[in-house]
């Protein structure tokens, strides 16, 4: 299998060191830089939505070199939690979330009208929890770690998991894990399609991007031929679907594999395209000469207008060949 990019990386910037943003309760202060094993606190908003309660942890750095503010999300689970704990209060917010890595303590209010919450939040971290990832032979985490080890609800036990995936993660890979619910049965959903998981980094870029089983079945149902988990990536990644298939096979009734329909997507190649030419008689032979005139800036209004000034072929490639040279320019100075 090629190379897939990386995304592990990324998505832990993105999922839990974004910048502050307008709907982000002021934080209250809390000693970003302190050793690992102190008490941390922060706010936390909360806001119902058509697929749930979203619940976001915030905490501001007070360190000069390191002025930002870090949220994240609960769990699905555990925001449901908070609300129904509001209900069951009045209102008032009170839980507590008991993990490896730490206590996490919720309080505030919720208010059911507005489908709104905030409050503020203190999590202990646990003291045996960062020796004994070390002894697992990770990297010893720090503050930051163990917060975000505490809000998803790592433990060590996901590392032995994954390891008995065959894989060897760090402690950044058992984070992700958690954000992207990479775990046995999705691992083994993809194997039994067929695919070759052989790095976490790929697990987590098909979680991304759709790739499931479901797909790889539909893919094999076009008649595309033989495919691994880049070409199903790039076909995720470009939109395509059955519906683009099929509008090719509108004009070409042959094989067109993978690098032909993420092709098509790309340079915005479709079934009206190709009627077009053939309005005009002209026959594109495959995808490669489709595409070569889509690059080049050959249209139905381009062939009339090279038509009006007696450019009269119908051939493909002398229709390139004119764009390419610039023979339509000359057309145009002598018109």
């Amino acid at each position: 299998m090629r190379t897939m990019m990386t995304t592990t990386t990324a998505a832990l910037a993105f999922l839990l060191l974004l910048p502050g943003g307008p709907e982000t309760a002021e934080a209250l202060p809390g000693a970003w830089s302190s050793p690992t094993q102190e008490a941390r606190d922060g706010t936390w908003v909360a806001r119902a939505r058509d697929e749930g309660v979203r619940v976001r942890l915030s905490v501001w750095s007070d360190d000069e070199e390191r002025d930002w503010e870090h949220h994240t999300d609960l769990p699905e689970e555990d925001a449901s939690r908070l609300q129904q704990a509001a209900a069951s209060r009045d209102g008032m917010v009170e839980i507590t979330l008991e993990r490896a890595a730490g206590t996490l303590r919720l309080e505030g209010r919720w208010d059911e009208n507005r489908g709104r919450g905030r409050g503020t939040f203190t999590f202990a971290p646990d003291p045996t929890f960062a020796p004994s990832l070390e002894e697992l032979g990770f990297r010893s985490p720090d503050a930051d770690d163990l917060l975000a080890a505490a809000i998803l609800d790592v433990d060590h036990e996901d590392a032995h998991r994954l390891r008995g995936q065959g894989f060897d993660p760090d402690f950044d890979d058992l984070l992700a894990a958690a954000i992207f619910g990479i775990d046995e049965g999705f691992l083994d959903s993809l194997r039994s399609a067929g695919l070759v998981v052989m790095e976490l980094d790929d697990a987590f870029a098909f979680r991304i991007h759709g790739v499931t089983p479901a797909f790889v079945r539909e893919v094999e149902g076009w008649g595309v031929g033989p495919v691994d988990g880049d070409d199903l990536l790039a076909m995720r990644i470009h939109g395509v679907d059955g519906a683009v298939v099929a509008d090719a096979r509108r004009i070409w009734d042959r094989p067109l594999d993978a690098d032909d329909l993420v092709a098509m997507r790309i340079h915005h190649l479709d079934g009206a395209f190709l009627e077009a030419m053939e309005e005009l008689e002209i026959h594109l032979e495959d995808v490669g000469q489709a595409l070569a005139f889509r690059i080049h800036g050959i249209d139905a209004d381009w062939i009339r207008e090279m038509r009006e000034m007696g450019m009269e072929t119908q051939d493909p490639d002398d229709l390139l060949q004119a764009r390419i040279h610039g023979l339509d320019r000359l057309l145009r100075k002598r018109r």
